[in-house]
């Protein structure tokens, strides 16, 4: 099954003389330099800890608001 190549793909291939698409699709695919490897990586600790950082805050405003909850109540004696 082939595909319809664009422009950009045609000429691509003709400046690097491949001769079939998938070498062209897998030189695409293929990260640029190691830099590029190793920041491109799903940052798994800074998500759980900015995770953890808005469970804090969220904990704190409850905290905050059931004080003030308590604060305001006009008890009747």
């Amino acid at each position: 099954m082939s595909r319809k190549l664009t422009r950009l793909e045609k000429k691509l291939m003709r400046a690097m003389g491949l001769g079939d698409v998938r070498l062209l699709d897998e030189l695409l695919a293929a990260p640029i330099s190691q830099w590029a490897v190793d920041h491109s990586e799903s940052p798994d600790e800074e998500y759980a800890l900015a995770d953890r950082m808005y469970e804090e805050a969220d904990r704190q405003r409850d905290a905050r608001n059931r004080f003030n909850a308590l604060s305001e109540c006009n008890y009747a004696n």
